[in-house]
């Protein structure tokens, strides 16, 4: 007798020992509440991030290309040439950078390449975005 209630307590014990499917299927609906909320908060403030970043990574593109311009005397043909002198020798001689401290012309928070087109004769001389 004694060791038949024995083995009971301790069975039981073991039985009780997990989760029953109830108790997991609430604990994984409120993980699903939590990363619902969680996640679109996380990822507007990375895209918050990456947008501010952008902009001052044109506000020092726009830096270099001014003072480019007020070296050489002409806006560059390219991004490249506030990294690397122009290749003809009347600019190059005049050029005095790099004009931004980098190796290559550094790519957008997204992976892309930023835009760089010469408008003479517009209200802006050039357009950077």
């Amino acid at each position: 007798v004694i060791l038949k209630e024995f083995f009971m307590i301790h069975t039981n014990r073991y039985v009780r020992a997990g989760f029953t499917l109830m108790e997991l299927m609430i604990a994984i609906a409120i993980l699903a509440i939590i990363s619902a909320i969680v996640v679109p908060n996380f990822l507007r403030y990375q895209e918050t991030a990456r947008k501010r970043s952008a902009k001052a990574t044109l506000r020092t593109l726009k830096g270099g290309i001014l003072l480019y311009q007020s070296h050489v005397g002409q806006f560059p043909a390219s991004l490249r040439e506030l990294i690397r002198p122009p290749r003809e020798e009347r600019l190059a001689k005049k050029w005095e950078g790099p004009y931004l401290d980098a190796q290559e012309v550094p790519l957008d928070p997204w992976g892309n390449k930023y835009q760089y087109k010469i408008t003479p004769g517009a209200s802006k001389p050039y357009l950077l975005y």
